[in-house]
């Protein structure tokens, strides 16, 4: 027996197809990054995220820490720095993949991330499958987050905030396990 039609919006969009749904939204927007024909340059991505992924990659491979940058400002302190993101674990993408693109794809993979996120958690909120993509495809593709595409550490950053948000409310209520999951959502944020 076939789902009535005015519910088949509601039942569309299962977090499967939202997130290949939302995946190419964002190829349709950004085919040339992802494609690696083109990278993100404009304003601080070009003028600072660029520079200090690079100086984080050349540290990188030859297996040092990144204490401190001497080719900023005569120097100045490179792993105390709030937005280099030296140990945060998803730079790993554009410490090990070439920088051209990897720095560019690591943005765009952390607005499908902020989406996914809103999408559970309005999810959560309405019970609607409609509404919650709704809600995630207006999450990542709105002015303040495509402006957060120029700073990695504050596109990273706003992809987690969903996410703990989702994970606080259980936490607080039901306490447990569920505090340990709140505790490494809100600690894993990328700035």
């Amino acid at each position: 027996m076939s789902e009535p039609n005015e519910t088949r919006p509601l039942i569309f969009f299962t977090p499967l197809r939202f997130g290949i749904f939302l995946a190419l939204l964002i190829f349709a927007t950004f085919p040339q990054v992802i494609l690696g024909v083109e990278t993100f340059v404009a304003r601080d991505f070009g003028f600072f995220a660029y520079p200090l992924a690079h100086f984080q990659r050349e540290c990188f491979w030859r297996g040092e820490l990144p204490f401190w940058n001497p080719y900023n400002n005569c120097g100045v302190p490179f792993l105390a720095q709030w937005n280099t993101m030296p140990l945060y674990p998803p730079s790993l993408i554009y410490l090990t993949l070439p920088l051209e693109w990897s720095l560019s794809f690591f943005c765009l993979l952390h607005l499908w991330f902020a989406g996914f996120g809103m999408y559970f958690l309005a999810r959560r909120w309405t019970g609607n499958n409609f509404a919650a993509a709704f809600a995630g495809v207006a999450f990542a593709f709105n002015g303040f987050t495509l402006n957060l595409l120029m700073w990695p550490s504050h596109m990273a950053t706003f992809a987690w905030m969903p996410w703990v948000v989702l994970a606080a409310k259980p936490a607080w209520r039901e306490g447990g396990r569920r505090m340990i999951w709140a505790a490494l959502f809100g600690g894993s944020r990328g700035g």
